[in-house]
C-alpha cells in the first residue's frame, strides 16, 4: 500500500511511512490533511490550500482512524469562520444599498409632496384672484360682466327695432338733446341738466324724448328701446328687477347682480327683453330693449355698445 501523504510504498504492517514519517492507518490507511492557515480541508497531494492560497507545507495531517468528533469538527469550523467574513461583508453591502434606496425614496415623496402643494397653492391662488377680479367687476358697474349680459340682448323699456326719429325732419326736441354721437350710426341723447346720457341706432324713431324718459322702436316695430332716469335712491333693486321679470312674461335666460346694479335677460315665445339698471348719485338709470329672438347677435351687438357708453357718467 502507498501513503496518503507522499505517495511512497509501506511495508505490510508499517505504523509510519519510511520517506515523510506520516502515520498509517491500519483502516484503509486512509490520511487527511489541514491547511495550516485557514483550517480548510485539503487533498494529500495538494501543493497549495484551495480556500486561501497558503502553501501545503505548514498543513497539518490527521489520520483518518485516529479522528475524533472534535478533531473533525475544528478544520470544519476554521472553513465556515473562512466564509463568514464575506458573508458579513456582502451582509453590509446590501444594507448600504437598502438604505441609499430608501433614503431616495423618502427624498422623492416629500419632493412630490411639496410640489403637490405648491401646485394647489397656486392654482387656489389663482382661483381666488380670478373670483376677485370677477367679484370687483360685476360690484364695482357690471362694466366687463355685463358686455356679456347684453350680448344676450333684453328688454329695457320693450321695443321693437331700427327706424329713427332722425334729424332730418327738423322735429328733433329742443332739449333734451338729440346729436350725433362719435360712434358711427348712433345718435347721443342728453337730458337738459346734462345728468344722464346714452347713445342708440340713428335707424330708430324717437317717440318720447324727455328729461326722465326716451323711447325709439325700429320701423318695422321688431324693436323697442326704453331708457329712464329717476330720482329715487330709495327704489329696491331687487324689487324692481323681479317686477320687470314678471313684465315680460318670459324665463329668465340671464341675470346678474350687484349692490347698486342689475342686468337681467328673459325670453318669452320668440322675442328677447333685455334690461339693465344701475344706482347711483341719488338716482337710478336704466335702459331696456325688446328684440326679436332671430337677430340676437345683431341687437347684442347694439347693447353692448349702449351698455360701454353708458356707464362712462357713473
Amino acid at each position: 500500500m502507498k501513503c496518503n501523504n507522499c505517495g511512497a510504498d509501506l511495508a505490510p504492517g508499517s505504523r509510519f511511512c519510511d520517506e515523510c514519517g506520516a502515520e498509517a492507518s491500519e483502516v484503509g490507511n486512509v490520511m487527511k490533511k489541514f491547511c495550516g492557515s485557514c483550517g480548510s480541508p485539503m487533498e494529500i497531494d495538494e501543493v497549495f490550500c484551495g480556500n486561501c492560497g497558503t502553501p501545503a507545507d505548514g498543513a497539518r495531517v490527521n489520520n483518518q482512524a485516529n479522528y475524533t468528533e472534535f478533531d473533525e469538527y475544528l478544520p470544519e469550523q476554521n472553513y465556515i469562520k473562512g466564509k463568514s467574513g464575506g458573508r458579513k461583508t456582502g451582509l453590509i453591502v446590501t444594507t448600504a444599498v437598502m438604505a441609499v434606496i430608501v433614503v431616495c425614496m423618502a427624498a422623492f415623496i416629500a419632493w412630490y409632496v411639496i410640489s403637490t402643494r405648491n401646485e394647489n397653492s397656486s392654482d387656489e391662488m389663482s382661483d381666488m384672484t380670478r373670483g376677485a377680479e370677477s367679484e370687483q367687476i360685476e360690484n364695482e358697474s357690471k362694466n366687463e360682466a355685463e358686455p356679456e349680459n347684453s350680448v344676450q340682448a333684453d328688454d329695457l323699456a320693450t321695443g321693437s327695432d331700427t327706424g329713427a326719429q332722425n334729424n332730418e325732419s327738423g322735429s328733433s326736441p329742443v332739449y333734451p338733446q338729440l346729436e350725433p354721437s362719435s360712434v358711427e350710426g348712433y345718435m347721443m341723447y342728453k337730458n337738459t341738466a346734462g345728468t344722464f346720457s346714452f347713445i342708440y341706432p340713428s335707424d330708430l324713431n324717437v317717440s318720447v324724448c324727455s328729461d326722465s324718459s326716451f323711447e325709439a322702436a325700429s320701423a318695422n316695430g321688431e324693436c323697442l328701446m326704453k331708457a329712464s332716469r329717476i330720482e329715487a335712491s330709495s327704489i329696491d333693486l331687487n324689487a324692481d328687477m323681479n317686477g320687470y321679470i314678471a313684465s315680460t312674461g318670459g324665463s329668465v335666460d340671464y341675470r346678474s347682480t350687484g349692490d347698486s346694479y342689475y342686468a337681467v335677460r328673459t325670453l318669452s315665445g320668440s322675442v328677447y327683453h333685455y334690461k339693465y339698471a344701475k344706482k347711483s348719485n341719488g338716482a337710478v338709470y336704466s335702459f331696456s330693449m325688446d328684440f326679436p329672438s332671430s337677430q340676437f347677435t345683431y341687437y347684442d351687438n347694439i347693447i353692448n355698445k349702449i351698455y360701454a357708453d353708458m356707464i362712462k357718467q357713473f
